[in-house]
């Protein structure tokens, strides 16, 4: 688990059905750390960066409160743009269009 300010990551390698049900764990063990600290975990805010890392991840499918984790393809995260496939051309694209806009440059979408 990272945590930076308000932000909390929970993440390992997943190669079987167990560690699937590890991961799971993990957050059932968070929905009880918020429950007994009486603070708030905003589930909606929730993703799993899907259909995950690695082109042999089982895609095990998780839940938090109740409400299954919704995918996402790329998610950003302190400014860095993480993807499924692990590729930089989303964030590397972003800097482009920041750079030309700020040299005023017009851009063919």
């Amino acid at each position: 688990m990272l945590k930076f300010a308000d932000d909390t990551n929970v993440f390992c390698v997943i190669d079987s059905y167990v560690d699937g049900c590890g991961l799971q764990a993990d957050t059932i063990n968070i929905e009880k750390w918020v429950e007994v600290w009486q603070t708030e975990f905003n589930v909606a805010k929730c993703k799993v960066v899907g259909p995950h890392y690695g082109k042999d991840n089982i895609g095990f499918k998780y839940d938090m409160d109740g409400h299954q984790l919704r995918e996402v393809i790329i998610e950003r995260d302190l400014g860095i743009h993480m993807s499924s496939n692990l590729k930089v051309s989303c964030q590397c694209m972003e800097a482009y269009s920041k750079a030309s806009q700020i040299l005023g440059i017009k851009q063919d979408n």
